[in-house]
């Protein structure tokens, strides 16, 4: 059954605070996806004793801390994010003293691992990400939660982002930062592409 924006999902008054919310379907996957994320990066990043940083920065501290070292691609690869978005959000990292860049295997590689500030940090914005992330799993329902943790992990197996020898790491390593035990595939199509057509 198609939803509609008519089609408005109702919280519950006893799950927190607020008042009851009438929220409506938006017709774009996307559209609701990305609410849902802009909510919970808010969410995470008002909790008492969240550090100076983003959730997308904690997200990357958190990447790197996971694999030891990485390389810029594998970053892009595991996280979703293009090039330039990846250099940008690590030039900034760098500057803060969080990250140290050295030479990868050739030339053209660069890996990224934590300097000691950079460890801090990431301990520091753990403690919030953990209060934060036990408020939301318990408004949202334990059951639900685990459910809609596989269904993000089985979508992003699906759209093809990560190339077949991404030069970040192993397949543990993307299993660990993941926090998955569990590889989630992507169902298999007649013909296979690992980037998007050029427009």
């Amino acid at each position: 059954m198609e939803v509609t924006m008519e089609d408005p999902v109702t919280n519950p008054p006893d799950r927190h605070d607020a008042q009851v919310a009438d929220v409506p379907v938006l017709p774009c996957f996307c559209a609701n996806l990305r609410r849902a994320a802009r909510l919970c990066s808010r969410l995470y990043e008002s909790e008492a004793g969240w550090p100076n940083l983003s959730v997308a920065q904690f997200d990357l501290l958190r990447a790197i801390a996971r694999t030891g070292t990485i390389t810029h691609g594998g970053l892009g690869s595991l996280l979703g994010l293009d090039q330039t978005t990846v250099s940008r959000s690590l030039a900034t990292l760098r500057r803060r003293d969080w990250i140290r860049v050295a030479p990868g295997d050739d030339r053209r590689e660069r890996r990224v691992a934590l300097t000691g500030a950079g460890k801090l940090q990431l301990q520091r914005g753990d403690r919030a990400w953990r209060r934060a992330q036990a408020r939301l799993r318990r408004w949202y329902g334990p059951d639900k939660w685990d459910a809609m943790q596989r269904e993000l992990t089985a979508i992003a197996a699906t759209i093809p982002t990560m190339p077949k020898n991404w030069s970040g790491g192993s397949v543990l390593d993307v299993r660990l930062v993941l926090g998955i035990t569990r590889s989630v595939r992507a169902p298999r199509s007649r013909k296979r592409s690992h980037s998007f057509p050029r427009r």
